[in-house]
């Protein structure tokens, strides 16, 4: 079980409406309380508070009725990992592991412990080692 994407989604609406909605209260109430307001841009405010207030209801409905986690199996476009994907991720990471190995000296490589000068340690074969 995993989180259905969907209501992933409207989780994020919701919060974003949440949001525009205590700004708008906020925005409503600041024009109501101002001493000389006039009538339309408090009418105006309160409209759109209200707007917003029934946006973020719908919302909320719409993520109440969409499943909060699914089987992952059930999505869409969702296909079982085969042993060939595997394979080649084993590939990349012994092929990340050599490259590394290419980094380093001579010795460090085969194991021989060379005792190297202090000005000279660290330094391989590749760039930036």
């Amino acid at each position: 079980m995993i989180v259905d994407p969907a209501w992933r989604e409207l989780a994020h609406a919701v919060r974003r409406a949440r949001r525009g909605a205590r700004k708008q209260q906020s925005g409503a109430a600041r024009i109501t309380l101002d001493d000389g307001a006039d009538v339309q841009p408090e009418a105006e405010s309160i409209e759109a508070m209200q707007g917003a207030v029934a946006r973020l209801g719908e919302l909320r409905a719409q993520r109440k009725l969409t499943p909060g986690k699914v089987i992952i199996d059930s999505l869409p476009g969702c296909q079982p990992a085969s042993r060939s994907a595997a394979r080649r991720v084993a590939a990349e990471q012994d092929a990340r592991a050599h490259r590394q190995d290419d980094c380093l000296p001579r010795q460090e490589r085969h194991g021989d412990a060379v005792e190297t000068p202090i000005g000279q340690r660290g330094r391989g074969s590749c760039i930036g080692a």
